[in-house]
C-alpha cells in the first residue's frame, strides 16, 4: 500500500478484511520524509505494517515506480514465499478475495521478457 501523508482512510475496513484472509498481508510504504503522528488516519494499521524504507514520491512522477519497486523488495525480505502483490493506495478499501481478482503473479513479473524488479541507486 502507496500511502502519502494522507493516511490509511478505511484503516477499520482493512482491519476486518485481514482478520477474514488469513493468507494475506499489507505493507505499507509511508512517503518519505513524513512524520507518522496520530492525527494521520490509520496511524496505528501503518505502524503495524510499515516498510523499514520509504522514497519520496509524487503522484505523476517516475518516482512511483521507485517507491513500488522499493517497497516489494522490502516485501519479499520480510515474506520471500509471496507470490502476489497487488498495489493499493491509501484511499482504497478491500471489497472481495484477492483470488476473484486479475493480478499481476511475481513470477510474470519476473520472468516477463528475462527482466526483474531492480531499483537504479
Amino acid at each position: 500500500m502507496l500511502c502519502h501523508g494522507t493516511g490509511v482512510a478505511f484503516a477499520q475496513a482493512w482491519e476486518k478484511y485481514l482478520a477474514l484472509a488469513s493468507n494475506v498481508s499489507v505493507f505499507v510504504h509511508l512517503q518519505q520524509g513524513v512524520k507518522l503522528t496520530d492525527d494521520i488516519p490509520g496511524a496505528d494499521f501503518i505502524r503495524k505494517r510499515l516498510l523499514p524504507s520509504s522514497v519520496l514520491s509524487k503522484w505523476g512522477d517516475i518516482s512511483l515506480l521507485e517507491a513500488t519497486a522499493v517497497s516489494l523488495q522490502n516485501a519479499l525480505a520480510i515474506c520471500p514465499s509471496a507470490r502476489l502483490f497487488p498495489l493499493c493506495s491509501g484511499t482504497c478499501v478491500p471489497l472481495g478475495a484477492l483470488r476473484n481478482h486479475r493480478i499481476l503473479s511475481m513470477d510474470k513479473l519476473i520472468h516477463a521478457n528475462g527482466t526483474s524488479v531492480s531499483v537504479m541507486p
